[in-house]
């Protein structure tokens, strides 16, 4: 009865993640009277570039090239399901296996690390650890942002896995080196980690295994940006040059990024494994220092952002590297006071991971409601109501399933935007202007603050969108412009058919 019971305690943490999961579901189709919807606007970009890529164009808009999306593989993971009823579901479900598999590698990890001995003496604890680490590396709330970010904590832990075999058992699991090429598909990010794994290989003689991922990820990366070049954009997608340029123009976003709490919690984490491998240099020290090298790498390159979607993956991975460091005092704390050691090390997780679990998991239906109230009111305004060229500064619903051309004036998916995100207030009014009357658009709907001094005279604001309790979105208040006079009565009559329809926590407040 015994041993069957333990049997149990090794899948409750997946009977956890599974309602925590269904839990959130429910949570966000309630906030959302009776939609699904993303905690962000940036899902619906990759399902709007899938969407295209599967009638053979690579970009959000059919009569020009962009690439808006973070990852190279995602967007064409969606690409099978483009015409199913399911589509808008497909992330979510992606999402939902890759958590599972995550928490999969972080268990076997924890049964490497602590050895069989106190794995198997200690199922309790190490399923009440699992469960609390389901929340604190951002499990559920990753899942619902409905991005690549949780295939890459999965693909960072597994090789992290991988590592901990080779230090431990002198030998290289056939699966790594496709773990290994296969992260800086999922995001640029992973280079950092790829790489050190690389060198971690080579170091400990698996030349072979090194090899081969670093020759398909220089030929993978290196082809997806010949492919851009070749459809005349830059060598690299525009969210990641946007945020480039915002690093290299603001360098006060330099400081933020420092002094950010997830970007202290990951020097923390690298300073304290640099502690470690100094003091244990011949104890098994070359992960230590490769995996704080990586976490240095991440804070000076990555940007922060809602979500805490983009520090999750070497979060985890360093917390991990800490715990496999640190083991002897773990089973030491187990051993003096086995009645205690639940309590203590649970106490410990949730201390160093609380604000995962608030910014993370709380937040997931507040984000959800907040892109509901606005951009999925604005993607209805555009395809039911005034079905027409529109300029935007969130591209993500308002593309998807549009054939009407999407103006992005942030850049996303227009290369001269992001050009121009930098230029005098006159050459970007210029640029607006131009663009907008290239491409038949009549009215605007965007963030006003966003574009304060840069917008042509002719765009004259006719009413603004105003959501309650926003989180986590540019702004709380949309602003509609008529870009040109001979608009502004057509503008005005589909307003205020679609204001009748707003749900009751939005408001149209009219400008004139």
């Amino acid at each position: 009865m015994q041993e069957q019971f333990k049997k149990y305690l090794t899948f409750l943490p997946y009977v956890v993640l599974l309602a925590a999961l269904v839990i959130q579901y429910v949570l966000i189709v309630d906030a959302t009277d009776g939609h699904f919807v993303y905690g962000m606007d940036d899902p619906y970009i990759h399902l709007a570039l899938a969407e295209n890529i599967a009638r053979g164009h690579y970009g959000v808009n059919l009569e020009e090239y962009s690439a808006p999306a973070s990852s190279i593989l995602w967007p064409f993971l969606l690409v099978p399901f483009a015409a199913s009823a399911v589509f808008l579901y497909v992330p979510l479900f992606l999402n939902a296996l890759f958590a599972g598999l995550a928490l999969l590698a972080v268990q076997k990890s924890i049964r490497l690390i602590l050895g069989e001995t106190y794995y198997t003496r200690s199922p309790g604890l190490v399923a009440l650890s699992l469960c609390c680490l389901i929340f604190g590396f951002n499990l559920i709330g990753l899942t619902y942002l409905g991005m690549e970010h949780m295939m890459q904590v999965w693909v960072s832990l597994q090789l992290l896995y991988g590592l901990l075999i080779i230090t431990e058992k002198e030998r290289c699991p056939k699966w790594l080196p496709w773990i290994i090429l296969l992260g800086p598909l999922v995001r640029y990010e992973n280079l950092a980690l790829s790489g050190v794994a690389i060198l971690f290989l080579w170091y400990r003689g698996f030349w072979k295994q090194a090899i081969l991922p670093a020759i398909i990820i220089l030929l993978s990366t290196g082809g997806f940006s010949g492919f851009l070049m070749h459809i005349g954009l830059s060598p690299l997608p525009s969210s990641t040059l946007v945020k480039l340029q915002y690093q290299t123009q603001a360098p006060s976003m330099w400081l933020q990024k420092l002094t950010h709490p997830n970007h202290i919690i990951i020097l923390l984490l690298a300073i304290t494994l640099l502690v470690t491998a100094w003091k244990r240099r011949t104890v098994k020290h070359e992960i230590a220092w490769l995996i704080a090298l990586a976490g240095f790498t991440h804070v000076a390159f990555a940007a922060v952002a809602a979500g805490d979607r983009y520090e999750a993956y070497i979060t985890a991975v360093l917390m991990m590297t800490v715990l496999y460091y640190h083991k002897a005092q773990v089973k030491e704390v187990f051993d003096a006071h086995p009645e205690m050691a639940a309590l203590r090390i649970t106490v410990a997780l949730g201390g160093v991971l609380v604000m995962y679990v608030i910014a993370s998991t709380y937040n997931v239906p507040l984000r959800s409601e907040s892109i509901y109230r606005q951009q999925f009111q604005m993607q209805r305004f555009i395809k039911e109501f005034a079905p027409s060229p529109v300029a935007v500064n969130d591209i993500g619903l308002v593309s998807l399933q549009n054939d009407h051309y999407v103006l992005d004036l942030v850049g996303l998916a227009n290369e001269e935007g992001r050009h121009h995100l930098f230029t005098s207030p006159e050459e970007r009014r210029k640029w607006i202007n131009e663009a907008s009357q290239a491409h038949g658009v009549k009215y605007a709907a965007i963030y006003a603050d966003w574009f304060e001094g840069v917008l042509p005279e002719t765009w004259k604001p006719v009413a603004q969108m105003k959501s309650m309790h926003a989180r986590d979105v540019g702004d709380d208040t949309v602003t509609f412009y008529a870009i040109a006079p001979q608009y502004t009565d057509a503008l005005k009559k589909s307003l205020k058919a679609f204001g009748k329809t707003l749900p009751d926590s939005v408001k149209l407040i009219w400008l004139q």
